[in-house]
């Protein structure tokens, strides 16, 4: 099935965010990995990632975090048993552009500061 990805709108974040993200857990918190694009960690592209670069270098985060227990759960727990929520700030490089979905968004960002941003574990 072809992606029906045309446009990427991306822009910089320029006022304060909050996201929730599958991630895995470490020993001091979240893994710094969770915070790193399929492209970095040099994973296939699948999806809109095969029609579009971006979003293969891009992280998925969502305004809530049901979608992400969905995700944890339908993976079978291979992303991480955890939801992060971070609060995302301006002036630290940090884009973003809505795809595919009403809640969902692409996130590029240092892996550190997106690591950083996280303000709550769940659970915890």
């Amino acid at each position: 099935m072809r992606s029906l990805l045309i446009n990427v709108d991306v822009r910089v974040l320029d006022a304060e965010m909050r996201l929730y993200r599958a991630c895995a857990r470490s020993e001091d918190g979240v893994a710094l990995d969770s915070f790193r694009s399929h492209y970095e960690l040099k994973r296939p592209p699948r999806g809109p990632a095969n029609r579009a670069t971006v979003i293969h270098m891009a992280l998925s985060m969502f305004e809530e975090p049901e979608p992400c227990w969905n995700l944890i759960e339908r993976t079978r727990g291979k992303i991480g048993d955890h939801v992060a929520e971070l609060r995302l700030t301006p002036g630290h490089g940090i884009c973003v552009a809505r795809t595919a979905g009403p809640l969902h968004w692409s996130v590029w960002g240092r892996p550190e500061v997106l690591h950083d941003a996280v303000a709550v574990l769940m659970p915890e």
